[in-house]
């Protein structure tokens, strides 16, 4: 929706800390016991929780620690225990960053306190934010309130997301002189999933600002983007010939297209719109195949409409002067592959013949 410097190297800060609780997560169940030991020469550090060594904690009181109250000695110990070695951990921080095409991160340690060549950018955050929502419970642990250790001597321990009872529930909040306040903010109120990312705001007295600036990016939001219907109920679809007759197909509320006889021994099969992104900041629908017995379909192509129209036209509108992309299914590889692009002028899309055994959509 909206983006600055985005791609300007940043220091995480603690926000480092949701790439070592991801490696964490990803390796050990949460009801997996650690006995908290340190590197060598480790010394206590910016907002700990004076874990002493040789206790017993969990994973999940581990992610805890890491998520909630920011505890930089929860990630020496994380990073002590996961893999064979602390150097370890740290080499594969930068790997998993490399996998999730993280390209301008680099880490060096894993609660973020300032350090030659610890760093990031906002875009790259932004991919670790997403896999993280997408792939893991963690938003689980980032929405309590505050966390209860009874193994420790201060019991009771605050997240550090002041905002969190104004629905934003994520993920990680950061504070170091380079960083300035930084803090990714996750709100999904008001029917949408908005993720925000502040950095270098002013540190004040009370240091509130970077929640102060997430609260004004978020209205933005909501002020200027709005949900769109790309299909209503009863929208007709297509249609389906073949020899004997002519069968209508249309979107249920729920933009779920409904297939006859596609499905298990002849039932229903469905096709359903999962979602739709930016590519070349043009709109993208995507549809995908759902619950068709592979048996039955030999090869389905879909077409997928890069909506050029405003968002204000009518979905007829919206397919007119439109690019189409032609996605095949593979049931025997089970994804989709895409076999070309191709500009169709003023064409809608319905005008595709798209062949399914001895059926045809028009």
């Amino acid at each position: 929706m909206y983006a600055k410097n985005i791609d300007t190297s940043i220091a995480p800060a603690s926000i480092t800390k949701l790439m070592t609780a991801l490696l964490l997560y990803e390796n050990f169940p949460l009801n997996h016991e650690f006995i908290t030991s340190y590197p060598s020469n480790y010394a206590y550090s910016g907002k700990v929780a004076y874990i002493p060594e040789g206790i017993s904690l969990t994973t999940e009181e581990l992610l805890e620690l890491l998520l909630v109250y920011s505890a930089n000695d929860a990630a020496f110990i994380v990073a002590n225990s996961v893999y064979s070695s602390y150097e370890q951990f740290i080499n594969e921080m930068n790997n998993k960053s490399k996998e999730l095409s993280m390209n301008s991160t680099n880490f060096v340690n894993p609660d973020g306190l300032d350090e030659v060549n610890h760093v990031t950018t906002a875009n790259d955050l932004l991919k670790l934010s997403i896999y993280i929502l997408e792939n893991t419970k963690l938003l689980d642990i980032t929405s309590k309130e505050d966390i209860l250790l009874d193994k420790l001597d201060k019991k009771l321990y605050k997240n550090t997301n002041l905002i969190i009872n104004s629905g934003f529930i994520g993920l990680k909040t950061g504070w170091t002189s380079n960083a300035g306040l930084t803090f990714i903010g996750f709100n999904q109120e008001n029917n949408r999933k908005i993720i925000t990312i502040v950095n270098k705001s002013v540190v004040d007295e009370e240091k509130l600002n970077h929640f102060l600036d997430t609260k004004i990016l978020y209205q933005e939001s909501k002020n200027n983007y709005d949900n769109v219907q790309i299909l209503d109920k009863e929208t007709d679809i297509f249609k389906i010939k073949n020899s004997k007759n002519v069968e209508n197909v249309f979107s249920n509320v729920n933009g779920v297209l409904i297939l006859p006889g596609f499905g298990s021994r002849g039932s229903e099969g469905k096709i359903k719109i999962i979602k739709y992104s930016r590519e070349n900041g043009v709109p993208f629908l995507g549809i995908c195949s759902q619950q068709i017995d592979p048996g039955r379909l030999s090869c389905l192509a879909i077409f997928c409409c890069f909506v050029q129209a405003s968002l204000s036209a009518t979905l007829g509108d919206r397919l007119m002067n439109s690019r189409d992309a032609i996605s095949v299914l593979c049931p025997a590889q089970n994804k989709f592959k895409t076999s070309c692009r191709y500009g169709l002028g003023k064409l809608i899309p319905c005008c595709l013949k798209i062949h399914v055994w001895n059926k045809v959509f028009h």
